[in-house]
Parts: structure tokens; C-alpha cells; sequence
């Protein structure tokens, strides 16, 4: 017979479900069997496992004030995205060498003779690893570091840290198969990382220290250089304020310039006198004297000027009396004539007096006016020397600056460095707790019949289909695609 024009038929037929269950049926005996035994292996392998026990201690991480000469505080968004990278930070460095080894030494697990791996499973690989290479090669003596690194692994196996979310707790366990065990090593780990935090803050001041004292020398020197260069540039330039010495000059500019208008109008003023006196002329008429007389104020003028009046008032009244070349009309006449003669020449000092005090203020409204260039030139050159002043006297303020904030921040790291305070403290120690969380009896059981029933359940279908035994009429069309001509029925034994 030939099975090839049924075998396209085979994969496009759809399984009944109660054949399916017919299987099921058939084989329940097996199924039940495969099932009691791979539980019965199950409870007795959890049985016989060793319980594991689990101690945690939490610590708190507080925010840390770190002592920088300049501070970058975050907030919001930032702020958040870095608390997540500082406990992210913090959970690598609990289970660090450094911290293991220090938990190791505290401990003395170095010294423990009995097998610190946990997990049933794990030490049976480990065993069977071990036998494996002791076969293929040579039992080597590890070196005391591939000693010391694998029980750093085993250490790290036992401990598994969590964060406690939207909190500042981490929460540190420890599994051993002793819970007194785990209970220590969960707080000797918190105690070893606080240690190692300490001491990682007090060697990062140190540095601070370190790097802030040599900045700081390095200001100092070069604010001693700028104050001495701003000292020379001064004393060179004899100038030792610029808003002093432009304010000083102002002043001066100021007085002079008033004092420079004065004498200006003064000059003008004695210049138009004179020019009125020379239009005027001599002084033989009594009109052209009285107008003199109102532009030079002269006490004598007016005395000579008072003799004059009442020389020619009683010369007048002679006249009247006497006739001719009287000898007392001649002598009034003389009386006016040296009168007018002196009168005349008084006038005459007080033009030169006039004329030389012209010549005075001209000279002076020079000089004056030389001085206010001198001040305005020394005033452009001030403001020249305005701009390397300021460039000299701001670079002194700056290192100064920069030297008491480096002072300031030095002293700061000094008091928080002597301050042995560290930001991570211990809220809840670990204790022993004597119920196991290994291994989950019920579970595993619950596991082992489960896994149990789907293995059997597996097996009878597998024996079905493996058995090409033909059962029915239907198997024998379905399969062979024959009409069935009798059926020979199974006889029973008598």
C-alpha cells in the first residue's frame, strides 16, 4: 500500500476536539503517573533543599552639599533626572569591590571554611563544573586574587539592592542560609558603605583643598602684581584718581572761566570808556567835563572840578562889580586857569591809568585764556589716560573678587571637611528573621504538578502520535482511502 495520495489530505483535515479528548482519555493512566512522579520529585527535591533566609537594612540618602567654588542648582525636570542618576550611582557603589571588601574584612569571610554560595541549584552546577575540569585537566591552586575575586562573586550573589520608590530609601538584602549571617552582612554593608562614602567626601576635600588652596595662591600672586602695576602706572602718571583729578580740573576750568568772562567784560567795558573819551575830545568845554566826569570816577575831578565852578561863579560875580584888568579879576582868571590846568592834567593820568589797566586786563584775559587750553588739554589727556586706569583698576578688583571668593569657599570646605557627617544614614537595621523565603514549599509543589500534568499530557500525545495503528472504519478511509468490506470483531476468551 501507498500512504502518498492521503498525505495532502492529512494536513488540510482539522482535528475533532473529542479526539483530542479521546487521547486524553486513553491516555489518563500515563498522564496521571508522569504527574504523580514529577510532583513526588519536586516535594522531595524541596524537601530536602536547604532553607534560605533574607535580613534587609534601609538607609536614607540625603541631598549632598557639595563644597564648590561655583554651584549649579537644578530644579524641576533636572532636578528629578538627577536624584534618578544619584541613586542609580549609589546602588553601583553599594555592591563596589571596595565596599565588599570591606564587608569581607569586617566579617572575616575570608577565614569561613563552609561553602557561602546559596541556592541548591546553583551549588550543584558549581560542584558538577568543578568535577568536570578536574577530568579534562590538571587541578590547578588558584592564585590568593582569583581566590579573593571569587568570593567577592559570592558575596555579590547574596545581596541584592532595591530602591524604595518616590522615597530617598534604599533597601539593602542579604540572603544566607543562616539568618543570623544575613543579618549581619546586611548591616555590615550598610556600615561599610557609610565608611566608604566618608571617606570618599574627605578625600574629595582634601583635593577641594588641595586645588582651591593652589587657585588661591595663584589669585594672590596675581593680585599683588596687578595692585603693583596699577601702584607704578599711577605714580608714573602722577594720577591717583581719575574722577578726583576730572572733578579737580572741572573745578578749575569752571573758576577760570568765570574768571576769564570778568575780565573780558571788564576789558570791554574800560575800552568803551576810553573810546567815548577820545570822541569827546578836550576839556576847555564845561559839558564835555561834566560827560567825563560821569566815565572816571576820580574824587580829585570832582574836587578840581567843584574849585572850577565856584572859581568861574565868583569870577562872575567880579565882573559884575569890576571892570577891565581888574586885579582881582585877574586873579580869579589865574585862580581858573590853573584850575583847568590841573583838572586837565588829571584827565589826562587817569586816560594813562585807563590805558595801562586795559593793557593789564587784555595781558590777563590772555593768560586766562591759555591756562583753560592747558586745563582742556590736560583733561583730553586725562581721559586718555582714563581707559588704561580703569583696564588696570579692574583688573585689580576682579583678582580681588576671585581672592575673596576662593578665601571664603577655602574656609567653607575647611569647616565641612572637619565636620565627619556623612549624607546616608541607617533608618531600620537588618535582623534575623527565622522564616524562610526559600524554598516556596507550596509553590514549588503547586509548580511540580502543574509542570507534572503538562508533561504527561505531552507523553500521550506523543505516544499517540507515534502509534500508526489503524482502530476504525474511519482511520482505515481517512488513512488508506478503502471501502471497509467486514469487520472481524475481537472475540472473547472463553
Amino acid at each position: 500500500m501507498t500512504e502518498s495520495p492521503h498525505l495532502s489530505q492529512e494536513t488540510e483535515e482539522t482535528v475533532d476536539l473529542t479526539e483530542y479528548l479521546n487521547v486524553l482519555k486513553k491516555y489518563r493512566g500515563l498522564i496521571l503517573l508522569v504527574m504523580i512522579l514529577v510532583a513526588a520529585a519536586t516535594t522531595l527535591f524541596t524537601l530536602r533543599m536547604r532553607p534560605v533566609y533574607e535580613a534587609a537594612a534601609t538607609i536614607v540618602i540625603d541631598n549632598e552639599k557639595t563644597p564648590l567654588p561655583f554651584g549649579n542648582d537644578m530644579g524641576g525636570y533636572g532636578s528629578y533626572i538627577s536624584q534618578e542618576v544619584m541613586f542609580k550611582t549609589h546602588k553601583q557603589l553599594l555592591t563596589s569591590r571596595p565596599v565588599i571588601e570591606k564587608v569581607i574584612q569586617d566579617l572575616r569571610l575570608d577565614q569561613v571554611q563552609e561553602d557561602l554560595e546559596i541556592g541548591s541549584i546553583r551549588a550543584l552546577l558549581s560542584r558538577y563544573k568543578k568535577n568536570l575540569m578536574l577530568l579534562f585537566r590538571e587541578e590547578r591552586i588558584p592564585t590568593p586574587e582569583e581566590t579573593r575575586l571569587a568570593l567577592i562573586k559570592t558575596v555579590l550573589d547574596k545581596i541584592t539592592v532595591t530602591e524604595i520608590r518616590d522615597t530617598r530609601l534604599l533597601r539593602i538584602g542579604v540572603r544566607d542560609y543562616d539568618p543570623e549571617a544575613a543579618a549581619r552582612m546586611a548591616n555590615a554593608l550598610a556600615q561599610a558603605y557609610i565608611t566608604f562614602n566618608l571617606a570618599n567626601r574627605l578625600e574629595y576635600s582634601q583635593n577641594t583643598m588641595a586645588w582651591m588652596t593652589e587657585q588661591l595662591y595663584d589669585v594672590q600672586k596675581k593680585l599683588e602684581d596687578a595692585e603693583a602695576e596699577f601702584l607704578a602706572y599711577k605714580q608714573k602718571t602722577r594720577l591717583f584718581s581719575v574722577e578726583g583729578r576730572q572733578g579737580m580740573i572741572t573745578n578749575k576750568m569752571n573758576e577760570f572761566n568765570d574768571a576769564y568772562l570778568q575780565t573780558r567784560n571788564q576789558r570791554l567795558e574800560l575800552e568803551a570808556k576810553l573810546g567815548e573819551l577820545r570822541r569827546i575830545g578836550g576839556t576847555s568845554n564845561r559839558r564835555n567835563i561834566v560827560h567825563i566826569r560821569s566815565l572816571i570816577e576820580n574824587a580829585v575831578i570832582d574836587n578840581l572840578y567843584n574849585q572850577l565852578i565856584e572859581a568861574e561863579v565868583a569870577y562872575s560875580r567880579a565882573a559884575k562889580i569890576y571892570k577891565g584888568k581888574h586885579p582881582k579879576l585877574t586873579q580869579i582868571q589865574t585862580q581858573i586857569d590853573n584850575t583847568r590846568a590841573k583838572l586837565n592834567g588829571e584827565i589826562q593820568k587817569e586816560l594813562q591809568s585807563m590805558k595801562a589797566q586795559q593793557a593789564v586786563l587784555a595781558a590777563r584775559e590772555e593768560v586766562i585764556q591759555k591756562t583753560i587750553g592747558d586745563f582742556e588739554s590736560e583733561a583730553m589727556e586725562t581721559n586718555k589716560k582714563e581707559l588704561e586706569y580703569t583696564m588696570l583698576e579692574r583688573s585689580v578688583e576682579t583678582q580681588q573678587q576671585m581672592h575673596d571668593i576662593l578665601l571664603a569657599k577655602l574656609k567653607e570646605t575647611n569647616i565641612s571637611s572637619n565636620v565627619d557627617v556623612s549624607n546616608i544614614r541607617i533608618t531600620e537595621s537588618a535582623v534575623a528573621v527565622n522564616s524562610p523565603v526559600k524554598p516556596q514549599k507550596a509553590r514549588n509543589i503547586l509548580l511540580g504538578v502543574i509542570v507534572g500534568l503538562m508533561a504527561g499530557i505531552g507523553l500521550a500525545f506523543l505516544r499517540e502520535y507515534l502509534d500508526q495503528s489503524l482502530r476504525t472504519e474511519e482511520d482505515v478511509q481517512r488513512y488508506l482511502g478503502l471501502p471497509v468490506l467486514s469487520i472481524v470483531p475481537l472475540a472473547g476468551k472463553k
